[in-house]
C-alpha cells in the first residue's frame, strides 16, 4: 500500500511508496485548483531538494464529471458507458476507451470534462465506422455561445414567451427535448423531412405530453366522465342538466 498524506487547507495530495520512507525518494504532488489538477512539484524526501518531473512515475488525472464532481480518471467508465448506452462488446468499447485515453494523455489537456470525453469517444467511434452506436451515444444540449445568447436576449422563436428565468428555463429544457424526439423518438425520414420543411412536427418540445385531445360527447353518454388524471370522475348522466355539467367539466381536462 501507498502512504498518502493530505493537507486540507491547501489541497496538496502526496504519494509515496512506504519502503522508500527513509530513504532518497521521489513524491508527487499535486494541486487542486477551480481550474484543474496541476502537477506542482516533485520533491526529494530526505534532502528536500526539486527532482525533474520526468522522474515522477505517478501522474494521476482528473475528470471534471457531469454530476459536478471531479474524480479520477478512470478508462473503465468509457467501457461501461459505451456497453450500457449503445450494447457494444466490451472488446469494441474497451478498444474505444484504449484509443481516447491515448489521445488525452499526448494532448496534455488542462481541463478534462465529460462532455469532452464524450466528443472523442463519438469521434473515435465514426472513425471506426460505429456510426449507429455513435448517435445511441451522442450528447444533447447548446453550445455555450448558445446558451449565453439567451440568457442575455429576448426569445426570437416565440414572442408570446417573456425574457426571465423561467422562460429561459423552459427554452433549454425544450431545446433538449427537441433534440431527443428528432434522434430517438421518430425515424430518420420523418425528422429528415420535418427539419427540410416537407412536414411540420408541432412543439416536439413537449414530446413527452399530449398536445391536445378532441372528446365526443357520447363517450360521456356511455361511459361517464372518468379520465385519466382527472379529479372529476362520474357515471354515466341520467338528466341533461347533469350532463351538461359533465360537458363543462371535460373541457379544461389536461392530460
Amino acid at each position: 500500500q501507498r502512504l498518502f498524506l493530505y493537507a486540507h487547507y491547501r489541497s496538496w495530495y502526496y504519494f509515496a511508496d512506504p519502503q522508500d520512507i527513509g530513504r532518497s525518494a521521489a513524491i508527487t504532488c499535486r494541486y487542486s485548483t477551480t481550474k484543474g489538477t496541476t502537477l506542482a512539484t516533485i520533491t526529494d524526501i530526505n534532502n528536500h531538494k526539486p527532482v525533474s518531473a520526468d522522474t515522477a512515475t505517478d501522474k494521476a488525472m482528473f475528470i471534471r464529471t457531469s454530476g459536478m464532481e471531479i474524480v479520477e480518471w478512470d478508462r473503465r467508465k468509457i467501457v461501461d458507458a459505451l456497453v450500457r448506452e449503445t450494447y457494444l462488446e466490451e472488446g469494441t468499447a474497451e478498444t474505444v476507451a484504449l484509443a481516447v485515453e491515448k489521445v488525452i494523455l499526448s494532448a496534455s489537456i488542462e481541463i478534462l470534462t465529460a462532455p469532452l470525453v464524450r466528443e472523442l469517444v463519438d469521434a473515435k467511434l465514426v472513425e471506426m465506422g460505429l456510426e449507429r452506436a455513435r448517435r445511441m451515444h451522442t450528447r444533447l444540449g447548446m453550445p455555450l455561445y448558445d446558451v449565453e445568447e439567451l440568457l442575455m436576449q429576448h426569445n426570437k422563436e416565440n414572442a408570446n414567451v417573456p425574457h426571465g428565468p423561467e422562460a429561459t428555463n423552459l427554452t433549454l429544457a425544450e431545446t433538449i427535448k427537441k433534440e431527443y424526439a428528432l434522434l430517438s423518438v421518430f425515424s430518420g425520414e420523418v425528422s429528415d423531412a420535418h427539419m427540410r420543411g416537407d412536414i411540420h412536427l408541432h412543439d416536439l418540445g413537449f414530446i413527452d405530453r399530449p398536445y391536445c385531445s378532441g372528446q365526443s360527447l357520447e363517450y360521456l353518454k356511455k361511459f361517464g366522465l372518468n379520465l385519466p388524471n382527472s379529479l372529476a370522475v362520474a357515471r354515466p348522466a341520467r338528466l341533461l342538466s347533469i350532463k351538461n355539467n359533465q360537458s363543462i367539466r371535460l373541457a379544461p381536462v389536461r392530460l
